[in-house]
C-alpha cells in the first residue's frame, strides 16, 4: 500500500504530509485545559471544535459496515470525498479520470474545477458496464476510476464481476459510489476492501438514511489511504450539531430498516400505476428509491407536472435517456398526488 501511494499520489501532495494542521488537534483531546485555538470559553459544547477524527462517530459506522474505525472516513457531503481524492491522486493540467455514461454529472464536474480531464465510457442499451471498454481510455496519467453503483439515474447495479476485474487490473484508484446501497438487493463491496489496496468505497446519510440535511458522507478504505485523505482535508468538515445528528440516526437502524421497506413497497405500486398510463413506454431495472421511465414527449410531462406543484427530473437532455423522466418515490400522499396528476394528462 505504501508504495502505491507514494507512486500515486501528487508529489506536492507528499511533501506537506509531514506538517498538516492534523498532527496539532491530535493532542487536543489530552488536554485538560484547551487554551490553543482562539475558541470561546462560553456556550459549551458549541464553543469547541469537534474531533477531526469523529471517533464517536466512525465507531458507529464500523459497527454497522463490519469494519474497523482506521478504515473509516467521514465527511460532509459526497462531493468533498470525490473533490479530495481528485486533488490528493490527480495533477491539474496532466492527469485525467475515467467514468460512466449516464451516470452522476458530479464526476465531470469536479474534474473540470480541479483542471483535470474527464474520460467517459458508454455503458449499452442495458446501462451494463463493459470493463475492458473502460480500461481502453485508460493511459498512464489515469488516476481515478468513478464508478456508481446502483447507478444514477439509471438505477441498475453494475456487474461485480467487471468491477472486480476493474479493481485487479486497473494500476490507479478504484471509486465506488453507493450513494443507493442500502435499497439494493446486491451488498455492499466494502468486504472487498480486504482483497484490494486500490478500492475507496463511498457511502451517504442522505438518501436510505433521511438525513440529507446533514450532508454527511463516508469513505471505506485501507488505512493508510484514510489516513492520508485526514491530513489533507479540511479540518471539522462536520459541526458538532450534525454530528450529534448522526450518531442519533445511526442508532436507529430498525427505523431506517422500515423506512426503506415502506419505500420499495411504495416503488412497486408507484411502478405498476405508471405501467397503465397512455403514454408510459417502458420502465428500467432499479435497485434504488427512484424509477427511470420512458414516456412520449417527457419534457411536456415534466413541464406538466410542474405547473401543479410536482417537481421530478426530466433526463432528456442526457444522451442515452431520450425522453426518459427520474421520479424518486415519496411518502404515500406524494405518490398518489404524483400518480393523480399524472392520470390528468
Amino acid at each position: 500500500m505504501q508504495q502505491f501511494i507514494q507512486q500515486m499520489v501528487r508529489p506536492s501532495i507528499l511533501s506537506m504530509l509531514s506538517n498538516t494542521p492534523m498532527q496539532h488537534f491530535a493532542s487536543r483531546s489530552q488536554a485538560r485545559y484547551i487554551l490553543d485555538a482562539g475558541e470561546s470559553p462560553f456556550n459549551s459544547p458549541n464553543n469547541r471544535y469537534p474531533d477531526p477524527f469523529y471517533p464517536e462517530l466512525r465507531h458507529e459506522l464500523g459497527i454497522l459496515r463490519g469494519i474497523i474505525p482506521d478504515c473509516i472516513f467521514p465527511a460532509g457531503g459526497d462531493s468533498q470525498i470525490f473533490d479530495l481524492l481528485l486533488r490528493i491522486f490527480c495533477t491539474p493540467g496532466r492527469d485525467n479520470i475515467v467514468t460512466i455514461h449516464p451516470t452522476r454529472s458530479i464526476y465531470p464536474h469536479l474534474a473540470s474545477l480541479n483542471d483535470v480531464e474527464c474520460r467517459t465510457c458508454p455503458l449499452d442499451s442495458d446501462f451494463a458496464i463493459d470493463a475492458d471498454a473502460m480500461l481502453s481510455l485508460c493511459n498512464a496519467n489515469t488516476k481515478i476510476l468513478f464508478l456508481c453503483s446502483p447507478n444514477s439515474p439509471t438505477g441498475n447495479v453494475l456487474s461485480r464481476e467487471a468491477i472486480l476485474s476493474l479493481l485487479t487490473t486497473f494500476r490507479g484508484l478504484v471509486v465506488i459510489d453507493e450513494a443507493y446501497i442500502d435499497f439494493s438487493s446486491q451488498p455492499t463491496i466494502i468486504p472487498e476492501l480486504q482483497n484490494h489496496h486500490n478500492l475507496v468505497v463511498v457511502h451517504t446519510l442522505s438518501k436510505a438514511w433521511a438525513s440529507a440535511a446533514l450532508s454527511i458522507s463516508v469513505a471505506y478504505a485501507r488505512p493508510q489511504l484514510i489516513s492520508l485523505m485526514q491530513q489533507v482535508a479540511a479540518l471539522c468538515p462536520i459541526s458538532t450539531p450534525a454530528l450529534r445528528e448522526a450518531l442519533a440516526i445511526l442508532r436507529r437502524r430498525y427505523d431506517v430498516e422500515n423506512w426503506v421497506k415502506q419505500t420499495l413497497d411504495e416503488r412497486g405500486k408507484v411502478q405498476r400505476a405508471l405501467r397503465q398510463l397512455p403514454f408510459f413506454v417502458r420502465d428500467f431495472p432499479t435497485e434504488t428509491n427512484f424509477l427511470l421511465l420512458q414516456v412520449e414527449n417527457a419534457t411536456h410531462i415534466h413541464q406538466t407536472l410542474l405547473s401543479e406543484g410536482i417537481l421530478v427530473e426530466d433526463c432528456s437532455h442526457i444522451k442515452g435517456l431520450t425522453d426518459c423522466l427520474r421520479i424518486t418515490i415519496g411518502a404515500p400522499h406524494e405518490n398518489s398526488a404524483l400518480l393523480g396528476a399524472l392520470r390528468k394528462i
